[in-house]
């Protein structure tokens, strides 16, 4: 089912064409061992850009490099918390397809989370960003078992967005754009966005599928919306308390 060029150490790709038959359906460059580092510089597939879907992982923990914009791997929810945890300002997590369940804490962060196939990583949880820069792009995100923060502080503001069970819940100067995400509400989430003390969410190509649940609330400075698309909204779709 597959033909694929496997490397296992690391590797260095510059002006490299890639040649596939198209023979089978799967067909990819593997980049098959964790803790090393792959790039890939003005290389191309059949003649055509190579992207990053043209690149298989099998693990977390591995380093991406595209054209000099660098990616950590995650493919299971504890190598995405890894990531988090390890990410310094500016870097970029690039998740495999899958599911990714339960809480993710950033605080005081400057990153990128992005889908390595639009659509098909999906976080079944609760994203939480505290005083962050975030871009979040190409995710399906959603909170079906209302997942909370697991140690939210005694501030009044922390408690209030954690009560709302939403897919994602912003608090103090966190900037986060969303691109091209999904947002698949259902079961006890209240809110798709929730955001509180000057924020400054934008949503660029984004689809809220709703089930009686509110895409959108900020309580913020400034919200930007568009190209969106609300499904089944509920009363409102998008909620700004003030400002």
């Amino acid at each position: 089912g597959y033909n694929g060029i496997n490397l296992w150490g690391s590797a260095k790709m510059i002006n490299t064409e890639f040649k596939f038959d198209g023979s089978v359906a799967n067909e990819w460059v593997d980049a098959c061992s964790a803790d090393k580092t792959y790039e890939f510089n003005a290389c191309t597939v059949n003649g055509q850009p190579l992207k990053k879907s043209n690149v298989d992982f099998r693990n977390s923990g591995t380093i991406l490099i595209f054209d000099g914009i660098k990616y950590i791997t995650a493919k299971e929810a504890d190598g995405l918390t890894a990531a988090i945890k390890a990410a310094q300002s500016g870097s970029n997590i690039l998740l495999a397809d899958g599911t990714f369940n339960g809480h993710f804490d950033l605080t005081q962060k400057t990153l990128s989370i992005e889908a390595i196939n639009n659509g098909k990583a999906k976080i079944e949880g609760m994203v939480w960003a505290d005083n962050c820069n975030l871009t979040l792009k190409g995710l399906t995100l959603s909170n079906p078992n209302g997942v909370q923060h697991p140690n939210p502080s005694n501030s009044k503001y922390y408690n209030d967005i954690n009560k709302k069970y939403p897919v994602v819940g912003a608090y103090l100067n966190s900037n986060i754009t969303f691109d091209g995400c999904i947002f698949n509400l259902t079961g006890p989430t209240g809110y798709g966005f929730y955001g509180y003390a000057a924020n400054t969410p934008v949503f660029t190509n984004c689809t809220f599928n709703c089930n009686k649940i509110r895409p959108i609330a900020n309580n913020g400075d400034a919200i930007t919306v568009t190209g969106c698309t609300f499904n089944d909204q509920y009363h409102y779709s998008v909620r700004i308390f003030e400002n």
